[in-house]
């Protein structure tokens, strides 16, 4: 009897990790934007060094869930966004960061032809520079959507 718990233990874990495992390689196959971010940022309290990022939705049940990991696999963060409308809705997919000193945060998400974006939270460090009398400076980085992504978001809205 004890053999065989053992033995579903095992057999549990080694499931787990290959579930796991293969999520990470859907994730690098099926990105839902890809941006090169030409500098440091940071997300939530975490800083991240420039080169090319993934993000893509958490679960699909949880559309406020996110991570942004690097291209090499190095860096991930999972983060939380609320929805936002756009005034107009943006003609091209791009990554907003607020520029406070030399410090670069991560603050919204637009897909082309779609006025619903990600707004992430101010972090703690974001406050405390601003309130410093520093402000913010928007900068705006050029992100490639997938299409196929895109295409289910809309027919979700008809």
């Amino acid at each position: 009897m004890k053999n065989r718990l053992l033995m579903m233990s095992a057999m549990l874990m080694a499931v787990g990790l290959w579930m796991a495992l293969g999520s990470s390689q859907v994730y690098a196959q099926d990105p839902d934007m890809v941006a090169n971010i030409p500098f440091k940022f940071m997300v939530e309290n975490t800083r991240l060094p420039a080169g090319k990022y993934m993000i893509k939705r958490v679960d699909d049940a949880d559309s406020n869930a996110l991570e942004i990991r690097s291209a090499d696999d190095h860096v991930s963060v999972v983060f939380l966004a609320e929805s936002t409308q756009a005034n107009q809705t943006p003609n091209k997919s791009e990554l907003v960061f607020n520029r406070i000193g030399d410090k670069y945060f991560l603050n919204q998400i637009w897909s082309a032809d779609d006025n619903t974006g990600e707004q992430l939270p101010v972090s703690r460090m974001e406050k405390k520079l601003e309130m410093g009398g520093t402000k913010a400076e928007i900068h705006r980085v050029a992100a490639m959507h997938k299409i196929k992504h895109h295409m289910k978001r809309q027919a979700e809205k008809e």
